[in-house]
């Protein structure tokens, strides 16, 4: 190539020579500026897209979760896992001083998929014993509807409304509701509770003055106002299996609960006659 067709950093703004095959200082600053405003724009759409990739894969790990449950049922006289195995004060027991052992360990066995979302931050998971490690512990952002730990199938009235699952935030992280949190004997808060979706006056069973359930992943309800200005975990609302396994949407307001004669009635009901599953 010969000399005049070299860009000379010297010459003038837009003077390349005759037959410059450089790009100027002009060029690239526009290039960039270009660059820039495309990347902008584009940050929108992959949010979007991230967003609808996280949907898939995590109501894929709930329908998962909700298929070991099922399964676990049927090696086990059509019975839900209990919850939590519980400790002197009736807050979940640690075998090995840290994490406890709950519905998570007992399914394990049964699951081909991992209990957390893509879109849910280490801060939101709970931790589990793992039932082939007690030293290691199985991460989990989804939590299991207490109503039903220990109770048959059959005691759902209506499995297309009820849910069983639903994705939790543990211990009040990302200023999700909490008021419930265990403690043991000595007073101490436990860490791990988000793989239990409990009520906002007892860990154990709802009751008339019962308002709401706790620990859905529902940012900025710390302090008990269920309203649809709530932040869900996915754009649409956070993701609920039901009893008869169909995947449903919740919003802040689905939070609330509704007492009927003998028990909470609608999404959150409760079967009427239950043993101490805990």
């Amino acid at each position: 190539m010969s000399e005049e067709t070299r860009y000379d950093p010297q010459a003038p703004e837009g003077d390349t020579g005759l037959s410059s095959q450089y790009m100027t200082k002009k060029d690239a600053r526009w290039i960039i500026g270009v660059t820039a405003v495309l990347g902008v724009l584009m940050i929108p759409v992959y949010r979007i897209a991230l967003d609808a990739r996280n949907k898939t894969v995590c109501v894929a790990h709930m329908k998962d979760t909700q298929s070991a449950i099922s399964l676990y049922a049927t090696d086990n006289d059509n019975r839900y896992p209990i919850a939590y195995e519980s400790g002197p004060n009736g807050e979940p027991s640690s075998p090995n001083g840290k994490v406890p052992i709950s519905w998570v360990t007992l399914v394990k066995r049964y699951k081909a998929k991992p209990f957390t979302c893509p879109a849910a931050d280490d801060l939101q998971h709970s931790h589990s014993v793992d039932p082939n490690d007690p030293k290691k512990s199985i991460d989990a952002s989804v939590g299991f509807y207490g109503a039903y730990s220990g109770i048959s199938q059959n005691d759902v009235d209506d499995p297309d409304q009820v849910v069983i699952l639903a994705e939790t935030s543990n211990h009040g992280s990302f200023e999700t509701y909490n008021p419930m949190p265990f403690k043991t004997l000595e007073g101490a808060e436990v860490e791990n509770d988000g793989f239990l979706i409990g009520w906002d006056n007892s860990n154990e069973a709802p009751n008339e003055k019962t308002q709401s359930i706790t620990r859905l992943a529902l940012r900025g309800t710390a302090a008990g106002s269920f309203t649809d200005a709530a932040e869900p975990r996915h754009s649409a609302g956070i993701h609920a299996i039901t009893a008869s396994g169909a995947k449903i949407n919740l919003r802040g307001k689905a939070a609330r609960t509704s007492w009927g004669r003998y028990t909470l009635t609608g999404t959150w009901s409760n079967p009427l006659v239950r043993k101490s599953a805990y």
